[in-house]
């Protein structure tokens, strides 16, 4: 069995369809995420308009419902993914060691929530991650991602104390690990693992991709890049 675990979440998939929807104006980084909620689900448009205990309610009969009537297409799924993220487990946690400096990876099993919602959150308090579940394909560079979080947030975190007063979830922090994935995930070798051609990023960060990756290239070292990022985000 794999590091990575590819399962089912009802009860998590409740919670964040409620905050997202609760939180209707909530955009980070430049994106919708209200929008990827209600787009794949379009028969909770109207619980926008219902008080907080309606919403509730409506958002829990949705979700059963759902997965009450797509278990088998849910559960296909589940090995569709695992299927396919073992074929580049090896070589994706390789790359990582290398690029945290580690001598051994840590024995830890990652939790990945085939989610109904199309938002991707991730939780660094337990290391799991939620992705889409009619995406296997794409899902396995959105599971790269959030995985390359926890070993990022795990360094800086060991490595740069200072960093723990800061927020993970917005803010400086949470803008240069996020740019730190976009510059990674586009290197060859890790493009050569997860096959997207496409290079993502914040529509908010991609102002500053250009200069990040000179940072990268210029030493391709991950202490190097975090004084430099850090400091050019400070301006």
């Amino acid at each position: 069995m794999g590091r990575v675990i590819f399962k089912l979440n009802k009860k998590l998939d409740k919670h964040m369809i409620y905050m997202f929807v609760k939180h209707l104006k909530y955009r980070q980084g430049g994106i919708d995420f209200v929008g990827c909620v209600l787009g794949p689900n379009p028969k909770l448009k109207n619980v926008v308009k219902m008080t907080e205990n309606k919403k509730k309610e409506e958002i829990n009969r949705y979700v059963d419902e759902f997965y009450r009537k797509k278990q088998n297409i849910l559960h296909k799924q589940i090995e569709e993914f695992s299927q396919r993220w073992n074929k580049l487990e090896k070589p994706y946690f390789n790359l990582v060691k290398n690029l945290f400096k580690l001598k051994n990876l840590p024995n830890r099993k990652y939790a990945g929530y085939l989610s109904i919602i199309n938002c991707g959150p991730r939780f660094l308090e337990d290391k799991s991650f939620q992705v889409f579940y009619r995406r296997p394909k794409d899902s396995m560079y959105v599971a790269m991602h959030e995985i390359l979080h926890f070993f990022f947030y795990d360094y800086v975190f060991k490595n740069y104390p200072k960093f723990k007063k800061l927020d993970p979830n917005r803010g400086i922090l949470w803008d240069l690990a996020e740019i730190f994935n976009s510059v990674i995930l586009a290197e060859p070798e890790f493009k050569k693992v997860h096959k997207q051609k496409r290079e993502w990023s914040y529509p908010a960060h991609r102002k500053y991709l250009k200069k990040f990756k000179e940072y990268w290239h210029r030493d391709k070292d991950i202490d190097e890049w975090i004084k430099k990022g850090l400091k050019y985000l400070q301006k």
